[in-house]
């Protein structure tokens, strides 16, 4: 059962970076696993429920492995674009605001096409090869849910009167349901193909561990964030309706971190940490803008929260 359990561990780091640092954390984990099984064993119990118990204690290697296998050059490219987009999307809606009408709607527009390109590349910066694919599809359903909003703004605009309303939020419902559909999709991707031995060991141990849940409650929690959307949407006003996402992604940070601190697994601080600074970030934005209504000056808390990420995750990293 050693030796089974030894395969897994090494079918698990199969795509992982050919680096020294993540040679290192194949061994740790290996070590500790082994260990897990070999006290499992001591205490009485079967191989097969030792070997079950090892394999649950492994925790999410994806997470592990992200920070090792990205270029860092391509992941501090991509954030000081996305901070540097976040910066510049009000400049449209100052330029056009002078002209006023369809100039200024047009503008407003250009505002959320170019948030939700900073939020593509802020979610999607830090992916490694095994990750791609995976991460990069929520990163564009997340962006198409910041984006969803402009058709229902364009056509209000353009049109008018209740045709414009309805081909505007037509147009919402059927980029939203493009979102769901991709964060959907990704929720459900493994990030690798499986062999056979490896798939029999994950079936053995599925109901051991959590993914298959999150796999499952992940999709519905988004849906669930784009039906408050749109009612905060009709009866709010949907220039701030949009703020419901990075909180909702926030909250899923607490989620998760909150989870993975409880199971005793890595990681699971930090994003405690970082959900709560995004939420905090979120709320302050909301609070101030209602407050003073100089959304062209409290749009910057957001930046800056995306550089009190990169220091939340530094001092971890140390």
């Amino acid at each position: 059962m050693r030796k089974k359990l030894i395969a897994y561990v090494n079918d698990l780091f199969a795509q992982a970076p050919k680096n020294p640092q993540a040679r290192d954390l194949h061994d740790e984990i290996l070590l500790n696993t082994l260990d897990r099984f070999d006290e499992e064993v001591a205490a009485g119990q079967p191989e097969q429920a030792a070997f079950d118990a090892a394999v649950a204690g492994i925790g999410d290697i994806d997470e592990l492995l992200e920070p090792l296998g990205a270029n860092k050059s391509d992941v501090i490219f991509r954030r000081v674009i996305a901070i540097a987009l976040y910066v510049c999307c009000v400049i449209p809606v100052i330029l056009t605001e002078a002209f006023g009408g369809v100039a200024e709607t047009v503008g407003i527009c250009l505002m959320f096409v170019l948030a939700a390109l900073a939020t593509y590349l802020l979610l999607s910066a830090n992916v490694t090869a095994k990750t791609k694919k995976r991460k990069r599809l929520r990163a564009l359903g997340i962006a198409l849910y910041v984006v969803c909003v402009t058709p229902t703004i364009l056509f209000d605009g353009l049109l008018g009167g209740k045709a414009g309303e309805a081909v505007g939020v037509s147009l919402m419902f059927l980029i939203a349901a493009a979102a769901t559909a991709l964060v959907v999709y990704s929720a459900n991707r493994t990030g690798k193909k499986a062999s056979a031995r490896t798939a029999a060991v994950q079936k053995e141990t599925e109901e051991k561990t959590t993914s298959k849940l999150s796999s499952i409650l992940t999709p519905i929690y988004w849906i669930c964030v784009v039906g408050i959307f749109c009612a905060l949407g009709v009866f709010w006003g949907w220039p701030f309706a949009w703020l419901v996402f990075p909180m909702a992604g926030a909250v899923a940070d607490m989620i998760r971190g909150a989870v993975l601190m409880f199971q005793k697994q890595p990681g699971g601080a930090k994003k405690l940490t970082v959900g709560i600074s995004w939420a905090v970030i979120t709320a302050l934005y909301l609070i101030l803008t209602v407050r003073t209504g100089a959304w062209y000056a409290t749009w910057l808390l957001f930046p800056m929260g995306a550089a009190l990420g990169g220091v939340i995750n530094g001092i971890f990293e140390l």
